[in-house]
């Protein structure tokens, strides 16, 4: 028999008589180590608990809950000698989960414990993929929680185990288990899609971001911050019914060809009852899969939720240029609003609180760039042109407030070649040319209109060539026809109610 056990049983009995600090507190964690795959279960006494180096730890176990399908090996000693001595899988009180306690052998190597610091026993390697869940059972504390708890149908003895003897200046204190801290410490999965897992941002384990504890932010892709952010707007498309989803890299953001956009999201919020007729795509592959109508934190609203199923055909993101992700088309009227969610001031945003099921993600790009050196990843970090969906026509011009404020920020930049959105007159045609209509003149909406054309004159004497680009628009869609020769006829498809108008004409 080991010595040391010898004379704890020795001194059991008498010790009693003078023992000290008898509820003095150890805790243990079930903690994810570096490597993202093993497993470490930890003790920590509790702050201003000083255990001295005369000290023994008498009997312990550990009952790790896991699922079913949970796989492990290698189980490797730090402190103290551990098997794994029980198993019962899938008990009627916790049919998901299998139990499996880790018996204490014997003290050698000996438990060293020092105040407030974490001691690793053991640990253990997940051989599968990252599990649902993976907890230390809690059992004879305060706050129990598990089912499989003792008593239970099966009449074993799942639960958590530590006595520690101290043998100190003549006084033997005995410190016992008190409960488990670190609840996700082991959790293996990346609820920001950032590429580092919960467990290594979320430094206490408490689930939460604590900025004055934690690595970083377990729910914010950009904390830390990855190689450069993306940005999303929402575009009115030529026609007026649909809108189109468009994401560009932020200045300075130079993504090589060879990217793999990993995960994709986007919520756009509408006027409550809005539903979409359809969603194309046209750089990777996104269903709605979501809709949340008038909810109570912004009942005035619909919420959409849009997800990347595929990077196929893959999305190529260019330096300060658009590329055009999918279009929602939508046959009813001009909405008051409609917009991508902005995380920071959208009330259901800011109403949501995270947790393990419900991560409070709305809009999401992560991409690797494999093509960069070293490998580069890229994030979505907000919107841009919020004003580019605006179907509504201010000023009567015919022209769509979105295709005037070409930026879509929703002012007047004449330095950046917009026209006033709110000035009928402007755009003016252009000077020393001007078009004609040629064909019947009808009041009724819709009404088609056959055997009409268009013609573009120009005056002599302008400082133009004799072939031209030509923009112009019927009130609803913008043209653009390049090589036209002055005096040629343009066929249209003319209809009642529309309102021809030259925008440009430039040399070809």
């Amino acid at each position: 028999m080991n010595s040391r056990f010898l004379r704890v049983v020795l001194l059991f009995s008498v010790s009693i008589i003078t023992a000290t600090g008898l509820w003095a507190q150890l805790r243990l964690k079930l903690q994810l180590l570096p490597d993202g795959q093993t497993y470490g279960v930890f003790v920590r006494p509790d702050d201003g608990l000083v255990i001295s180096d005369n000290s023994i730890t008498a009997s312990a176990q550990v009952t790790v809950v896991m699922p079913v399908a949970f796989t492990w090996d290698n189980l490797t000693n730090h402190n103290g000698s551990w098997i794994s001595n029980a198993q019962v899988v899938a008990p009627s009180e916790n049919p998901g989960a299998k139990y499996v306690s880790f018996g204490f052998q014997g003290d050698d190597p000996p438990v060293a414990y020092a105040p407030g610091e974490e001691i690793l026993l053991f640990t253990f390697r997940n051989t599968g993929s990252c599990p649902e869940f993976l907890y230390l059972i809690d059992c004879g504390t305060p706050d129990e929680s598990d089912p499989f708890c003792p008593p239970n149908s099966l009449q074993t003895n799942p639960g958590n185990d530590l006595v520690v003897f101290d043998f100190q200046n003549g006084n033997t204190s005995f410190y016992y288990y008190a409960g488990n801290y670190g609840e996700y410490a082991w959790d293996c999965h990346d609820a920001d899609g950032d590429g580092i897992v919960n467990a290594h941002e979320d430094t206490n384990g408490n689930g939460v971001f604590d900025p004055a504890e934690d690595a970083s932010d377990l729910f914010d892709p950009n904390d830390p911050s990855g190689d450069g952010g993306l940005q999303l707007s929402l575009q009115l498309l030529p026609g007026g019914n649909s809108w189109g989803v468009f994401a560009r890299p932020v200045g300075g953001v130079v993504p090589s060809p060879n990217t793999t956009t990993l995960e994709g999201h986007t919520e756009i919020v509408a006027p409550a009852g809005f539903e979409i007729d359809s969603v194309v795509s046209h750089a990777g592959t996104w269903v709605h899969d979501t809709s949340l109508d008038a909810p109570q934190e912004n009942p005035g609203r619909s919420y959409l939720g849009f997800t990347l199923l595929a990077d196929d055909p893959p999305i190529q993101y260019h330096e300060n240029e658009p590329t055009l992700l999918f279009t929602i088309y939508y046959s009813g009227n001009c909405p008051d609003s409609i917009h991508i969610m902005d995380e920071t001031t959208d009330p259901l945003a800011l109403a949501c609180v995270p947790t393990q099921n419900n991560l409070c993600i709305f809009n999401k790009l992560n991409v690797i760039d494999e093509g960069a050196v070293p490998m580069a990843e890229y994030y979505y970090v907000g919107n841009y042109g919020l004003a580019a969906w605006n179907c509504h026509d201010s000023d009567g011009d015919g022209i769509p407030n979105a295709f005037e404020d070409t930026n879509g920020d929703g002012n007047f930049d004449p330095d950046e070649g917009e026209t006033d959105p709110n000035d009928p007159c402007d755009p003016y045609s252009p000077e020393g040319a001007f078009l004609v209509y040629d064909g019947p003149v009808v009041t009724c909406a819709g009404q088609p209109v056959e055997n009409a054309t268009l013609t573009v004159e120009v005056e002599t004497g302008t400082d133009l060539n004799t072939t031209y680009t030509v923009v112009y628009t019927d009130g609803i869609d913008v043209m653009t026809l390049t090589g036209y020769e002055s005096g040629q006829p343009i066929p249209v498809l003319g209809f009642g109610g529309a309102s021809y108008k030259l925008i440009a004409v430039t040399n070809a």
